[in-house]
């Protein structure tokens, strides 16, 4: 699987990141608090969810 670009671009701008986008290396969700920017990475919900219909068990 291909990463997103823009993804990755972000994921360098945020001032923190969860422990999932760290270890993906991309965010898609963020947060802005206090002046910083969060981010997280929700794609594998997607991911996971998609699995779970197309391969049940």
């Amino acid at each position: 699987m291909a990463a997103n670009s823009s993804k990755e671009a972000v994921f360098t701008l945020c001032d923190a990141v969860d422990p999932l986008a760290a270890t993906i290396g991309a965010v898609n969700t963020l947060v802005v608090t206090d002046g910083k920017v969060y981010g997280s990475n929700t794609d594998y919900l997607g991911f996971l969810g998609n699995l779970d219909v197309e391969a049940p068990g």
